[in-house]
């Protein structure tokens, strides 16, 4: 038990260096043209209403910062590539990973996004029956994975040339491709301010 408390532990040390580190990146970084754009915000964790709401009640602050567009990736429609940090403000799942993100003009200063990627999770994975499980089944999300498939869809409004307000919605699981059994997923929605360097 001392060992998982550690594990957890390092983990969202992990996550929370990771997230100052991102904050705190030299302006030489977006000179040399490879950030385009870093965002922070606020998410409803576990939606009671579309998900499980074993963890609702909670909020995930996370960070993201989007690279500009790799010339390789053309072919696939020039998206950008992310890294994410979402920390738990209840004890809840933390996670972390990275991606590729399409954006798309809609109207005027609006943009549609979308995102594709993996995230590494602290949650649990599957309870073990009878009353030792009793209390995770009844209380956290069974993911049945620490490596989840992640999709996120947003609308984004560019306020200014640099700052922008958008909203998006984040769903986390497993597909039954890289684990099969639990998998409950994780359903995030809420809002993010970012600064776009370009």
């Amino acid at each position: 038990m001392v060992d998982i408390a550690w594990a957890h532990a390092r983990l969202k040390l992990g996550l929370l260096a990771c997230t100052l580190a991102a904050a705190i990146a030299p302006p030489s970084i977006a000179k040399a043209d490879i950030v385009d754009e870093v965002s922070v915000g606020g998410f409803a964790h576990d939606l009671s209403d579309i998900g499980h709401g074993k963890e609702s009640g909670t909020q995930d602050i996370q960070l993201e910062v989007d690279t500009t567009r790799p010339p390789i990736l053309r072919i696939l429609g020039a998206p950008r590539v992310n890294a994410f940090v979402s920390i738990n403000s209840g004890g809840g799942t933390d996670s972390g990973g990275a991606g590729l993100v399409w954006d798309h003009q809609l109207f005027d200063r609006l943009y549609g996004t979308l995102d594709l990627g993996l995230a590494v999770n602290d949650g649990s994975l599957t309870a073990p029956l009878g009353p030792a499980g009793d209390f995770a089944r009844a209380n956290r999300l069974q993911l049945g994975s620490h490596l989840l498939f992640r999709e996120a869809l947003g609308l984004e409004l560019r306020l200014t040339r640099h700052w922008a307000l958008g909203g998006e919605f984040v769903h986390e699981s497993t597909g039954q491709i890289v684990a099969h059994g639990a998998n409950e997923g994780i359903n995030d929605l809420g809002l993010k301010l970012a600064y776009h360097f370009h």
